[in-house]
């Protein structure tokens, strides 16, 4: 997954703020690709950040923390 095009899409079609969502779009749009973490990461810090809106359930969580491979 090409996690910089991820974040320029979210960074197009969100309001510009300063919340959680716009944390990881930062990190997304890194100029350095190591800064940007794994698919696994994005996945995960962006169903945090949806909060309430959250697309699953916490305890499943455990079953995307395999390191990226997800």
């Amino acid at each position: 997954m090409d996690l910089y095009s991820l974040g320029c899409t979210l960074a197009e079609c969100l309001s510009p703020g300063t919340g959680r969502v716009w944390q990881v779009v930062n990190r997304l749009t890194s100029t350095d690709p190591a800064a940007r973490g794994t698919r696994t990461e994005a996945l995960l810090d962006l169903a945090d950040a949806a909060g309430d809106l959250r697309p699953w359930p916490q305890w499943l969580d455990r079953f995307y923390s395999g390191g990226g491979s997800a």
